[in-house]
C-alpha cells in the first residue's frame, strides 16, 4: 500500500511509496503553486519537448501541471532534482 510523506491537499509535493512488481517505488506527486483549472496550467510534454497551456498532449507523454511556463520548461531539471534528492533519502535510510 503507497504512503506519503504529506498529507494531501497540504500544499506540500509529498513523496509516494510502495512497491510495484515486488520492488520498491517512490515518486514525487503534488503542485508547484496553485491553479485554478487544468486549462490554465502548463504543461511539459516529453514526446515532442515542447510546453503547452493546458492538456494538449496524452497522458502518459505529459509531465505538471505547473503553475507558469518558465516552470514547466524546467520539467525535466524538476524531475531530476526530485529524483536526486529521492536517491540521497534512499541512501540515508539504507545506511
Amino acid at each position: 500500500m503507497p504512503t506519503r510523506s504529506h498529507p494531501p491537499g497540504s500544499g506540500v509535493p509529498g513523496l509516494i511509496s510502495g512497491a510495484v512488481n515486488g520492488r520498491s517505488r517512490r515518486v514525487f506527486s503534488g503542485r508547484l503553486g496553485r491553479m485554478s483549472t487544468d486549462d490554465e496550467a502548463w504543461y511539459y510534454d516529453v514526446r515532442s519537448k515542447t510546453v503547452s497551456q493546458g492538456k494538449e498532449s496524452g497522458a502518459l507523454d505529459r509531465m505538471g501541471p505547473y503553475p507558469d511556463r518558465a516552470t514547466a520548461e524546467r520539467a525535466i531539471q524538476i524531475a531530476a532534482e526530485r529524483n536526486k534528492a529521492a536517491d540521497k533519502a534512499d541512501d540515508d535510510w539504507n545506511n
